[in-house]
């Protein structure tokens, strides 16, 4: 018997959750939904090889833990679907400055989203 698929669609995400500009996907690796329009700590934008993030990430983490002591932080690497290799090496450094800034790497959590229209990659902090 031969079974004749024409007019039939695939499916993939875009089928269940389309996804618009107005509204951010959720990070895949990253545990809880965001709310919508949920502000990043900081952003660093790796438009240069090496931006010096450093001073920025320090001020951001170091008024976080005045304000929530103990807060949970999503680190949330943001690229093309080519570049998620070099986007995941970015938010990787950006934990270990963060750790190494005296937060328990049991409070930071990596994450990616793909952006088919990202012309820039980012890392976006993000507490809990």
């Amino acid at each position: 018997m031969l079974v004749a698929l024409a007019g039939c669609k695939l499916i993939d995400q875009t089928t269940f959750a389309p996804e618009t500009e107005s509204e951010p996907a959720v990070p895949t690796a990253v545990a809880p939904a965001r709310p919508a329009g949920q502000v990043a700590l900081v952003s660093i934008r790796f438009d240069t090889a090496n931006p010096p993030f450093q001073d920025q990430l320090a001020f951001a983490v170091r008024t976080a833990e005045e304000r929530r002591p103990g807060s949970q932080y999503d680190v949330v690497g943001v690229s093309t679907a080519a570049e998620a290799a070099l986007a995941s090496r970015d938010s990787a450094a950006i934990m270990d400055a963060i750790v190494k800034l005296g937060v328990a790497d049991t409070r930071v959590h990596l994450g990616a989203r793909i952006i088919p229209a990202q012309t820039v990659r980012e890392v976006r902090v993000y507490l809990r």
